[in-house]
């Protein structure tokens, strides 16, 4: 869950740094280059959370169970 949590926040912050970029370029006058960069960015931010999900799905299933204090008393 951990690397869920880190990865969802890298994927937050790369969000960001694309609505910047995108505004930055469309606030220059080029909306010709805005549009589709947005469009492009658009369409990659799922790969990247698939890629995430799989990898924390992965883990979790090949990695055992950490026993802690209260799973040995139940």
């Amino acid at each position: 869950m951990d690397y869920f949590l880190l990865g969802s926040t890298l994927m937050a912050l790369l969000w960001l740094i694309k609505a910047v970029i995108v505004r930055h370029v469309g606030s220059r006058g080029n909306d010709a280059k805005a549009l589709p960069l947005n469009n492009i960015f658009r369409w990659s931010y799922p790969l990247p959370f698939l890629a995430l999900l799989g990898f924390v799905l992965m883990r979790e299933s090949i990695v055992p169970e950490k026993k802690t204090f209260f799973s040995s008393r139940y």
